[in-house]
This record gives C-alpha cells, sequence and structure tokens, in this order.
C-alpha cells in the first residue's frame, strides 16, 4: 500500500503540520513523539509503557508517485506534526516550477529496533548499515536533553561566521533539502527502477554538534526486496539554507 500520497486535498493539511513544527513550543516536542502501548507491542516491549517510534513506514510506491519523484528537480523532508498531535515528515517535490506535498495523515510509525541485517545487504550508495544501526541505536538510547537534539547555532548572517558576526542564536531544524550526490543518487536509483519502497528512520549523530549542526538525522530508506540503500541527512535548513 502506497502511502507516501499527494493531492491538492491535504496540501493546506500539509502545510498546516509543517507550521505547527515551527510554532511547537520547545519543552512540547517530545510529546509528539511518545506513544503509549498498553499491550507491550512498543519498542521496549514491555505493557502500560511509553515508546519512542525509530522511524516511518510509507509503504510501497505507485507508479504516479515514482514518476513524481524521478521529474523532481527539488526534494525537501520537512519535519512536522499531523492533526493527531503526532510527529511527521511531509516530503516536498518541486517538478516544472510546481510544488507538490505528502500527505502528512498517511505514514505509518515504526518501532521495530532490530538491527539491520548486514551480512545480508550490499550497499550501492550512501551509509553503511551498520553505520545505520548506530545512528538509531543513538536515539532510542539518547541521554541528552530531547529538545537539544534539533538545534543547532545560526546568525542572521549566513555570510559571515560565528565568530565574524559575534552573535548567535539557537534555531530548530525546519527541513532536510536532498541535494548534490543524495539527489543524484535518489533519482538514478528510482530511475533504474531500484526502489519499490520507501521509508525512514530516526536517528542521534552525537558528532554533528562538533560542525555546529543539529544532532537528529535522517535516514532515508530505499529498499527494493532485500535490496536496500541508507541515505543520511544533517545540516538542515536553518541555519544552513544556502546549503539546501
Amino acid at each position: 500500500m502506497n502511502l507516501l500520497t499527494f493531492g491538492m486535498d491535504n496540501f493546506n493539511s500539509a502545510e498546516e503540520s509543517i507550521s505547527l513544527w515551527k510554532r511547537a513550543e520547545t519543552h512540547l516536542l517530545e510529546k509528539y513523539f511518545l506513544h503509549f502501548f498498553d499491550d507491550g507491542s512498543g519498542n521496549n516491549g514491555y505493557p502500560n509503557q511509553w515508546s519512542l517510534p525509530v522511524g516511518i513506514n510509507y509503504g510501497t510506491l505507485d507508479q504516479s508517485t515514482k514518476n513524481t519523484i524521478k521529474n523532481a528537480s527539488k526534494i525537501n523532508m520537512h519535519l512536522a506534526i499531523n492533526d493527531n498531535e503526532r510527529f511527521c515528515v511531509v516530503f516536498e517535490f518541486i517538478v516544472e516550477g510546481v510544488r507538490y506535498l505528502s500527505d502528512p495523515a498517511t505514514s505509518s510509525s515504526n518501532f521495530n529496533i532490530n538491527n539491520v541485517a548486514t551480512e545480508s545487504i550490499v550497499p550501492r550508495y550512501g551509509i553503511s548499515p551498520e553505520l545505520r544501526n548506530q545512528f538509531v541505536f543513538n536515539w532510542i538510547a539518547n541521554v541528552i536533553p530531547f529538545k537539544s537534539l534539533f538545534y543547532s547555532l545560526g546568525t542572521k548572517n549566513p555570510q559571515k561566521s560565528l565568530k565574524q558576526q559575534g552573535n548567535m542564536s539557537w534555531v530548530r531544524a525546519h527541513y532536510y533539502g536532498i541535494t548534490g550526490d543524495n539527489l543524484t543518487r535518489f533519482i538514478n536509483l528510482m530511475n533504474d527502477d531500484k526502489v519499490d519502497e520507501i521509508n525512514l528512520n530516526f536517528g542521534v549523530n552525537f558528532g554533528d554538534i562538533l560542525e555546529n549542526k543539529d544532532m537528529f538525522t535522517l535516514i532515508l530508506e530505499l529498499k527494493q526486496g532485500s535490496d536496500v540503500t541508507y541515505l543520511d541527512f544533517v545540516g538542515a535548513c536553518p541555519p544552513n539554507c544556502e546549503e539546501v
């Protein structure tokens, strides 16, 4: 079932979901991720416990969605909050100047924290399955204050470094652009009909804070059968909008 759906009916809903993330109070961010399970089906296996999703499943892509991706000149992944007050990611595709947004309501949270079976996967592009496993483990076992994962230092003048400008502030990640080599790899895989399913994994890269990037990481999982490619995205906008 394809859950990465587009259409004018959901466009305004997607825009509002993106805006809700931007306006959300910092101390409330964690609540949009937490899910309560009374039957133990969350990622800790215990009943009556709260669990963090480790990603989002979008299911098998239909041909219309594949064509939209193939023809996109620009792709962004927007952090968002849907009508159910749940965290989601809205895909934005620019095709011949027309902006398409995915439906924030049509995705499924994934709570399976099993490691990827690295011995059965031959990476073609992107990061290794081992690194994917580490980032996802960092996310689920994180001990850093939750709100800190989405922030980096930014300046009002992106042409000057933090030291040159002399003033700075914390800014929250709004979206991650699929650009450069990652965009080329994504489109090439789609054109070669090597992607049937798209999922997102959530990760944390603690080293990113040393490069003034938010530690939260989106890992795009492109699947065809047992063949999987992982592309990771760091350096969100803001403050790195000039790069995306």
